[in-house]
Parts: C-alpha cells; structure tokens; sequence
C-alpha cells in the first residue's frame, strides 16, 4: 500500500527516486594526482590574488618587474638599488640608531653615512638603453 496517498506530488517524487536508485550511475573518479594539483593550483592562484591586493599601492609593488632590471648587475649595486626602490635605504643608520652597529658608514665605500643620497651617487640607477 503507498504510504503517500492523496498527497500530491509525493508519488511522483517516489517513483522518480526508486527509478534513479534503479538506473546505472556512470562513476566519474578523478585521479588523486590529479586532485592535487587542482587544489594546489588553485591554492597558489588565490595566494597570489591576495598578494597582489595586499600589496597594491606599495613602494614594493612592482619589485620583481624592477628586480630584473637591476639582477644583471653586481651584488652590492643591486642591493642598494633594491633599497631605493622599496625605500629601505636607510637601514644601517637605524641598526646604528638602535645600538646593533657601532657606527653608520657605509659598507661599501665605508665613508659616507648611508642614505638615500649617498645611495644614488654611490650607485647610479640603469644608463638608458641606446637603439641602434
């Protein structure tokens, strides 16, 4: 006997689901390899979206297209560079300020105090490129 008599709708639900329970379901099985690397990528998109918006109107925004620029130069050069360009250059006058370096010459030429003039005329930023 149906249990759903007189109620609309409900025998047909009925019918509908022991006729779905009935038929060959068709198995879609992802690899778990392949699992993986969805999340991950996905993972690492909106890792680099958050990024990206956490660092929006920065002094470092747009350091790693300036990091290639300088990256073919030398060590030192590349580093205060870096420095200007992030606005970090000031940062052996501070570790002198807090008592971490006992005075606040520069490294590189160890004569003038680390700022961000001495910086520019110590390390020029990149010549102009010549078309030919």
């Amino acid at each position: 006997m149906p249990s759903h008599m007189d109620i609309d709708g409900d025998e047909r639900v009925d019918q509908l689901t022991k006729r779905g329970s009935k038929s060959h379901m068709e198995e879609i099985a992802n690899p778990l390899d392949s699992l993986k690397r969805c999340i991950g990528e996905k993972t690492m998109l909106n890792y680099s979206i958050d990024l990206s918006n956490q660092s929006r109107n920065k002094s470092w925004e747009n350091i790693a297209k300036d990091w290639k620029e300088f990256s073919h130069r030398p060590w030192e050069k590349m580093v205060a560079n870096c420095r200007l360009k992030t606005r970090h250059d000031c940062l052996e006058e501070h570790l002198k300020m807090i008592g971490i370096l006992p005075n606040k010459l520069c490294p590189f030429c160890k004569a003038n105090t680390v700022d961000r003039e001495h910086l520019l005329l110590t390390f020029p930023g990149p010549s102009p490129q010549t078309t030919t």
